[in-house]
């Protein structure tokens, strides 16, 4: 029901009608959702996304045989459909040509393909993941894949790399934190019923400067979305795109130590990642250790940085 309020008076005493009549000014659409595979999978679906190109909606059922959605009334235009289950799996739909009127209900059946992540694939505003770059509109990309796979605690299914450095500043760990918060406010993300438009202000680890001690040691559930990257997001990116430390081990690290050749690294990401524009200087890190880490891009090295204030360059991932 949409409904407003105000504050004032009436003028020329009026009158207050004894009844109203209301008149539905949406549509109501019905979801029942399809696998490629034909099987109902509408009860394991735990966030729906539709957007229609101007209007967008998120909704996180639970365990329901039928999905409905209140929309704006809208007139021969193309609707994108993202989802998510409880197994994180993604699935993606686009409708063209469709039309809604308001006071009607719409039985919609939609059969929807599992989007799956591809290191080199890019993701998309509205969730969905393309082999080519988009530019404008509802899938424009704002992060390309990785680093496929789960990791305890980090991330459940990818890690995907900005397109872009927040900024062409540089940056110590406190400024890194906000500057990667207005990053994600600009380049939302909607997976499922979730929209990841914020990114903590603390997220971090503790990376002790010991190649026996380990680089991942992030406890807990994983947090989904935009993040200062973690030494352990870094170490898979590394083994995903061109080789380096061990992804499926990732021990810890020590300062100064070359994990790759930082001018070949730089070169090979940017190639793989569509030319992200990844610069051969030094990027801030949200582990901690003594101080902060960095990474090194200009000579392949992880460092320990004893004035954690110095200026970096920061490029914001996206864990999903």
């Amino acid at each position: 029901m949409d409904c407003c309020t105000f504050d004032g008076t009436l003028e020329d005493d009026g009158t207050l009608p004894a009844t109203a009549t209301l008149t539905n000014q949406l549509a109501i659409a019905k979801f029942v959702i399809y696998n490629s595979g034909s099987e109902d999978i509408t009860s394991d679906i735990t966030g729906l996304s539709v957007y229609d190109g101007t209007n967008s909606y998120s909704i996180d059922p639970a365990s329901l045989d039928a999905i409905y959605v209140a929309v704006r009334p809208v007139e021969d235009v193309t609707f994108s459909f993202t989802a998510v289950d409880k197994a994180s799996n993604l699935y993606v739909k686009t409708a063209t040509k469709k039309t809604l009127s308001a006071s009607n209900i719409y039985p919609i059946n939609l059969t929807m393909a599992s989007s799956v992540p591809v290191v080199g694939h890019f993701l998309n505003r509205d969730g969905s993941i393309t082999s080519t770059k988009q530019t404008d509109g509802a899938d424009e990309s704002f992060a390309v894949i990785a680093y496929v796979g789960a990791v305890e605690h980090y991330f459940d299914k990818f890690i995907a790399l900005a397109l872009t450095d927040v900024d062409d500043k540089g940056h110590g760990i406190t400024d890194a934190f906000k500057c990667v918060k207005t990053y994600a406010g600009n380049h939302p993300i909607t997976i499922g019923g979730t929209t990841y438009n914020t990114a903590s202000d603390s997220y971090s680890d503790n990376v002790q400067s010991d190649l026996d001690s380990p680089s991942n040691t992030l406890t807990g559930d994983v947090v989904k979305g935009w993040r200062v990257p973690l030494v352990t997001d870094l170490r898979f990116i590394i083994q995903s795109l061109c080789g380096g430390p061990s992804a499926t081990d990732p021990v810890g690290v020590t300062n100064g130590v070359s994990l790759v050749n930082g001018p070949t690294f730089v070169n090979t990401i940017n190639e793989a990642c569509g030319n992200t524009g990844m610069q051969q200087t030094i990027y801030q890190t949200a582990s901690k250790g003594s101080y902060w880490w960095s990474f090194c891009f200009d000579s392949g090295r992880n460092k320990i940085w004893d004035y954690p204030d110095n200026g970096f360059r920061v490029r914001a991932v996206f864990a999903y």
